[in-house]
């Protein structure tokens, strides 16, 4: 049986994106950028496996899929193997599968901590071979395709152009002696029509290339104030887990002391407003609300009596 013994107070649910990104991508040997991408369920069946191997019946897992209702597939793998190990699935598979980050994030927050307190085996895990084995193909999620097209595009331009260049010129007949000079005085008169045109051309081009070069610094400045801002925010969002950090640790410390004294009353009052989620602060503000309402319906009511009695 897996140890699933993981609180809600649980160090595991403070974890960063990169952290959980780069140890799922370490141990599995995947290229994922986005915790969005684990909506798939292949990730998550392939962590069971690292703990407990053959008990998820890996070859039919697919990675490689885009569509919803193979997600569900793989989702079913993976609740079947959970029964196996007796492991409650209490996450929300419909989220998961929608690709929602904040479930997705949670859960695989949890699926790290629980591969840490079931993992025992002190040889690395081989996760391209135990796909190979299993007949899984995995692609990268960041292919190249527009390198090769680029390249064969410029040699069947410069191949049509070698083409004509090279094709020979189909020989006429001559009747008479006196064409070619005719042709060579046309063709030594043409060419002052042709600059004109290139001229022309190459006006065009000019101011097209300035137009160009105006958008481009355009773009750089836009380009700039989004790097400025994207720092400022990742400045706060530091900020934000370190307040988040400390604040946690203060909390855990008053919590293991409520623990240590739970006979006390107000201690344990402590511990309920602890574990206290936000459905139960709503239950409490209409239970409060109905009090109100009671009571003033009562002083309402007495004050009726004593106007009848004085009358």
């Amino acid at each position: 049986m897996a140890n699933t013994s993981i609180g809600m107070m649980d160090g595991a649910f403070f974890i960063g994106r990169k952290e959980l990104l780069s140890w799922l991508n370490n141990l599995l040997k995947l290229d994922y950028t986005k915790i969005e991408e684990c909506k798939t369920g292949a990730a998550y069946c392939q962590i069971v496996d690292a703990c407990f191997p053959g008990k998820v019946a890996l070859h039919q897992v697919k990675f490689d899929t885009k569509f919803e209702y193979e997600y569900t597939q793989n989702y079913k793998i993976l609740q079947s193997a959970f029964q196996k190990l007796r492991v409650e699935f209490s996450a929300d598979a419909t989220k998961l599968m929608k690709g929602s980050y904040q479930d997705n994030l949670e859960f695989l927050q949890w699926m790290k901590r629980w591969y840490e307190l079931n993992n025992q085996s002190e040889d690395e895990y081989d996760a391209v071979s135990r796909r190979k084995e299993s007949g899984i193909t995995v692609k990268s999620p960041t292919p190249q395709k527009n390198t090769p097209r680029t390249s064969t595009t410029k040699t069947k331009t410069t191949q049509k152009i070698v083409r004509r260049q090279t094709k020979p010129t189909p020989k006429k007949k001559t009747t008479s002696t006196t064409t070619p000079t005719s042709k060579t005085s046309k063709t030594n008169l043409n060419p002052s029509k042709n600059t004109k045109k290139i001229v022309k051309k190459i006006t065009k081009t000019s101011g097209d290339t300035s137009q160009i070069d105006k958008e481009k610094e355009l773009l750089e400045q836009q380009k700039e104030e989004l790097s400025n801002l994207l720092e400022q925010s990742k400045e706060i969002a530091e900020g934000i887990e370190k307040e988040r950090d400390f604040y946690f640790e203060k909390l855990k410390k008053i919590e293991e002391l409520c623990l240590e004294n739970q006979e006390n009353e107000t201690l344990s009052n402590i511990l309920d407003v602890i574990y206290a989620g936000s459905d139960d602060e709503d239950e409490k503000e209409v239970v409060e609300n109905e009090d109100d309402n009671d009571n003033d319906n009562d002083n309402d009511e007495q004050e009726q009596e004593q106007s009848d009695d004085s009358n």
